[in-house]
């Protein structure tokens, strides 16, 4: 048997439309870069956190193929304030509403979820948008804890207060002249 490498790229999850305006991303983008300092990790260049990132979008999609009929509804883009945010998911249980948001990620999972100021922003953001104080985050561990460095998948609902959502948005709103909208996609 004869074995050929192709030179081929890793495809693409195709875009999503994307309304012409100010998005929540760039917002917390601008938040954690320009006034907390945090960069991309320095060991890393563009290409590689573009590849990973495209990872987190294949998750998404899998997540919503693989489990269409347990989870919430993709519910595309929503506004408010002159804000556009794209949650993954909307779903009911026990009578609430709760903002379902997927990741995958190679950050260890032994530090807590809500370590993650960028994923915190932009899980109260969407919880403001939509009306509700409850979030569920699923999230692959690409490595685990690194001991040893497997796959591990966790589950976890948020429970934010009216104090700690409306403190957020406050945050997001004071920020949002110092982006440039986008043009539509």
């Amino acid at each position: 048997m004869e074995v050929i490498s192709v030179e081929e790229q890793m495809p693409m999850v195709p875009k999503i439309h994307r309304t012409a305006g100010i998005h929540l991303s760039q917002i917390t983008n601008y938040i954690t870069t320009e006034i907390m300092g945090k960069t991309i990790r320095k060991d890393q260049d563009i290409e590689t956190f573009y590849r990973r990132a495209q990872l987190g979008f294949a998750w998404e999609e899998m997540l919503s193929l693989a489990w269409a009929g347990a989870l919430g509804l993709r519910p595309g883009e929503v506004q408010k304030d002159g804000i556009i945010g794209s949650p993954d998911g909307i779903s009911f249980s026990q009578d609430r509403l709760i903002v379902d948001e997927y990741k995958a990620t190679w950050k260890s999972m032994r530090h807590p979820v809500t370590d993650n100021i960028r994923w915190m922003m932009q899980v109260k953001s969407y919880c403001k948008m939509v009306g509700t104080n409850y979030c569920r985050m699923r999230i692959l561990y690409i490595n685990g804890d690194y001991k040893p460095p497997i796959p591990q998948y966790r589950s976890y609902l948020l429970a934010f207060t009216d104090a700690e959502l409306d403190e957020n948005w406050e945050m997001i709103l004071n920020h949002k002249d110092c982006v440039t909208p986008e043009e539509g996609q």
